[in-house]
């Protein structure tokens, strides 16, 4: 879609700086959005494994101070 987005730009407006400044504009975005999706994924993952560690270690500091 940024690719048909960026050629209409380019065919309608003609080549010119700011009609080839917008067409790169639109066929950067995709890459932005899958860099900050798997950015996000990383960070998410690390939070995940971080709250769980947490509460394993909770859960047996709590075992060990019922004697069970």
């Amino acid at each position: 879609m940024a690719l048909a987005l960026a050629g209409w730009v380019l065919f309608s407006y003609g080549v010119s700086l700011v009609s080839l400044l917008v067409a790169l504009l639109l066929l950067a975005c995709p890459v932005f959005v899958v860099w900050l999706s798997l950015r996000l994924a990383q960070q998410v993952d690390r939070d995940v494994k971080a709250a769980s560690r947490e509460e394993l270690d909770r859960r047996s500091q709590s075992k060990r101070g019922n004697g069970t």
